[in-house]
């Protein structure tokens, strides 16, 4: 939404305001650097001022009184000085925060935004639900109904809680109860089948999430002196690991802390994940969690809006050199630049007219591909039409022949 909005509101206009946002900004930033660098060197002066009255002290040149007046001195000039930076840099900030401000006036950025004529007045609605959309999603519900009350718009049932089963299983987690977890795993590993979408990445990602959230169980147990307790969830559910060394040289370290569990500070051996933090390991089961359940639901990681906005700002340095360029070079309707990294490319999902399959992405991904004739087929037709040895196909659109090679996945 955000890339879409600051190219309607006009940042390829020649006279637009928003063109010299990124100048405004630079010179800002090298004065704020500027002034930063003269504080730091009246603080390097005021230390080595202090170092040469120790030094003629220690060598009897000065007496200590004389010392502490000359250091008075020294310290009350490098106060004023510094101060004087100081209000220098904040004023000079916010100068440059006001002229960004009047950049982004409403009634600059709204004006001919809709090719409707419509005024902002009869087109924030739209808008304003996706912030609330935004909201719900990111787990901020109190926040989200306030905000759909006093804006007076309704939310979509399936926006509202399209995240929350999520956000339940993290809660219990910041909570420190792993019950809820415990359940939604063993239901859904038993509800996964071969037959389901990216099994293959969900059965290890739900492999990785089972083990890292009953060694956590069992360090709890350990913590809390309860070794009878820890040996047998170890017993029940780790006992399987065997075939997995990595995983099972965990399982035999954890059930070598157990020796000293009423000594825990005393092991010599390198128990620290057990007795030691275990944020890390909490954040790792989290991470595990979320990424699980977005397989199993089907959503995206992150809200759209939060996606969206990321990929503002990471497309529009590029747009702006883009925008430099002159007139003739800008007549393209495609930017031929890779403007997003790789993490902010979606995959479209279409269903392949020769295989009659919908494309997917991920383990034994079958991703949508564009032939050279525009026309779109999923991998798996394209890998079944190729002639050997020439490695050549023929578009069931057209009579066009093309390499394997000259066809690309395609991305959003």
């Amino acid at each position: 939404y955000s890339f879409c909005t600051l190219l309607e509101m006009g940042v390829g206009n020649e006279e637009s305001e928003l063109k010299r946002l990124p100048e405004v900004v630079e010179k800002e930033a090298k004065r704020q650097r500027v002034l930063s660098d003269e504080v730091t060197q009246c603080m390097e002066g005021l230390l080595a001022a202090f170092s040469a009255v120790k030094e003629d002290i220690k060598e009897g040149r000065m007496g200590c009184e004389e010392g502490l007046r000359s250091l008075k001195e020294e310290v009350g000039s490098a106060e004023k000085a510094t101060a004087q930076k100081v209000r220098e840099k904040g004023m000079s900030l916010g100068d440059t925060i006001q002229a960004v401000e009047d950049m982004f006036s409403p009634c600059e950025l709204y004006h001919d935004v809709d090719d409707a004529g419509l005024p902002w007045v009869e087109r924030k609605e739209p808008v304003l639900r996706i912030i609330g959309a935004h909201l719900y999603s990111s787990g901020y519900t109190q926040a989200a109904e306030t905000f759909e009350a006093e804006a007076n718009i309704t939310i979509e049932e399936s926006e509202r809680t399209q995240y929350k089963g999520l956000y339940d299983l993290v809660g219990s987690l910041h909570a420190s109860d792993l019950a809820p977890i415990e359940e939604w795993v063993a239901a859904t590993t038993s509800q996964v089948t071969k037959d389901s979408p990216n099994y293959i990445r969900l059965h290890a990602q739900l492999q990785d999430l089972r083990f890292n959230l009953h060694k956590l169980i069992a360090i709890q147990h350990i913590r809390a002196k309860k070794p009878k307790e820890a040996l047998a969830h170890i017993k029940e559910h780790l006992a399987g690991e065997q075939g997995n060394e990595k995983r099972w040289s965990v399982v035999r370290r954890l059930i070598g802390s157990l020796a000293f569990v009423n000594h825990q500070g005393a092991s010599p051996y390198p128990y620290d994940f057990v007795f030691g933090n275990t944020d890390k390991l909490w954040h790792e089961v989290e991470a595990n969690v979320t990424d699980c359940w977005c397989n199993v639901t089907q959503v995206p990681k992150h809200p759209h809006l939060l996606t969206c906005l990321a990929a503002g700002g990471e497309v529009m340095p590029t747009l702006q050199k883009y925008l430099a360029l002159p007139l003739v070079f800008r007549k393209a309707k495609e930017l031929h630049v890779p403007v997003l990294p790789k993490g902010m490319l979606f995959r479209s999902s279409i269903s392949c007219p020769v295989t009659q399959q919908v494309t997917t992405s991920g383990d034994g991904e079958n991703p949508a591909m564009l032939l050279p004739c525009y026309h779109v087929i999923s991998k798996a037709a394209v890998d079944s039409l190729v002639r050997h040895p020439n490695n050549t196909l023929k578009c069931p659109y057209c009579p066009r022949e093309c390499q394997n090679s000259d066809c690309q996945p395609l991305f959003i």
